[in-house]
């Protein structure tokens, strides 16, 4: 319980805090990459412009990536003997691929409305359903996958590898909140610099200015052919700045989350452990004393247990 309740409480409240505190350059970033020019795009106006769509995604998506990613990463190291970081390199990308289900089409509806110059969700669910039907809403999955795999390919082993070191380093072999967002800051800005050709492929085609049928290499090599190399990696500063600075917030609170969410759950299993084993401190002290008396206390003791166990259980 605790192995799945843990990664899904955490990643759910991360994923929830880094959205809403870094939305505006997100949307900065998207409308840096659009076909159609940044002022055109809508500028520095409404940054906000699909924030909606982006809080009802980021909780289930980030809760349903570290409940994969945090689970089968113990498995993979515990049952095929592989060292940790090969372990994080397998997992990352499938715990990516089964949440892009939900982050895929929300990613479409929030890129629509980051550079609409109505932003209606309403609005912007109807156009994409008309045109292309719930397919609409998948069509740029492929190219959120070929964005998050190599994405998480190179974060999750360099976090995991860098939380590693610092826990080597501290003196009770623990890795703070701190410690954990300075980490997760490091990774993030590595992995967005050397993806951000395919964030760009994946906006072009959320936005409907490229053909999801051509396929993300294809694509790719139009971009290149037409805009040069740089127009691979336009908006790199700011998704650069906003992963950095989302990866710190993101994995400080993860990291706070789950060491709060653990410490209940062992503080419970203590205090269930504890009434289940023994009698109260005041109680043995009696039994101790009736028993040196002479008299016989065993039968006593077990009925003792046996009720305050079911108290512990009541409440």
């Amino acid at each position: 319980m605790h192995d799945v309740v843990t990664p899904i409480l955490s990643g759910a409240m991360a994923g929830c805090a880094v959205d809403m505190a870094l939305y505006p350059i997100d949307t900065i970033k998207t409308r840096l990459q659009s076909a159609q020019g940044f002022r055109a795009a809508g500028g520095f106006k409404g940054v906000y412009n699909g924030v909606n769509a982006a809080f009802v995604g980021s909780i289930p998506g980030a809760a349903l990536f570290f409940a994969v990613y945090e689970n089968l990463r113990k498995r993979i190291a515990e049952g095929l003997s592989l060292p940790e970081a090969a372990a994080d390199f397998i997992a990352a990308p499938i715990g990516e691929c089964v949440a892009c289900t939900v982050r895929a089409p929300v990613e479409t509806v929030k890129q629509r409305m980051q550079v609409s110059t109505n932003p209606s969700a309403g609005t912007t669910l109807r156009a994409i359903y008309q045109k292309d039907g719930v397919g609409g809403f998948y069509g740029g999955y492929r190219s959120v996958v070929m964005r998050e795999i190599p994405f998480g390919c190179i974060q999750f082993p360099i976090y995991e590898a860098l939380k590693r070191l610092v826990a080597r380093a501290s003196h009770d072999g623990t890795v703070s909140a701190l410690s954990a967002a300075a980490c997760g800051s490091i990774a993030g800005a590595t992995a967005a610099a050397l993806t951000t050709p395919f964030d760009v492929v994946k906006t072009r085609i959320m936005l409907g200015q490229s053909e999801a049928r051509l396929g993300v290499f294809a694509i790719l090599q139009s971009i290149a052919r037409e805009e040069g190399v740089g127009g691979l990696y336009k908006g790199v500063g700011p998704r650069v700045t906003w992963i950095s600075l989302g990866g710190f917030i993101f994995f400080g609170m993860y990291n706070g989350c789950s060491n709060i969410v653990s410490a209940r759950f062992a503080a419970k299993k203590q205090q269930i452990s504890g009434d289940a084993g023994g009698v109260d401190e005041a109680t043995q002290r009696y039994l101790s004393e009736m028993s040196s008396q002479g008299w016989d206390v065993e039968g006593h003791e077990e009925s003792v247990k046996k009720e305050q166990l079911q108290k512990s259980r009541r409440k």
